[in-house]
């Protein structure tokens, strides 16, 4: 049960980075911005769907969602394994305190 869970977790999160690189990718070059979703949803979704309908026709998007999501993926699994202290334990906790 557990088990099923953490993969749940661990989908949603790599999903999430990977949409991430994605908003990343329209907020850089098509220059939307969050408002647009409100301001301009049928020039937002013209875009997205535009350079979607061929993915491959543009390998720009490609490379970059893909190094994007890398980098994000990166920085979430570095924030994870200290967190959880798998490096050692993390100075000021789990020892001795000095006076």
């Amino acid at each position: 049960m557990f088990r099923r869970h953490a993969l749940v977790g661990w989908v949603v999160a790599v999903s999430s980075l990977v949409l991430s690189a994605v908003g990343i990718y329209l907020g850089r070059f098509p220059r939307f911005n969050s408002w647009d979703v409100l301001i301009d949803p049928g020039g937002l979704v013209a875009v997205v769907l535009r350079r979607f309908a061929d993915p491959f026709g543009n390998p720009f998007l490609l490379r970059f969602g893909a190094v994007m999501s890398a980098l994000l993926l990166g920085s979430y699994l570095l924030a994870w394994v200290l967190e959880r202290g798998i490096l050692g334990p993390v100075r000021g906790q789990g020892g001795a305190s000095r006076r």
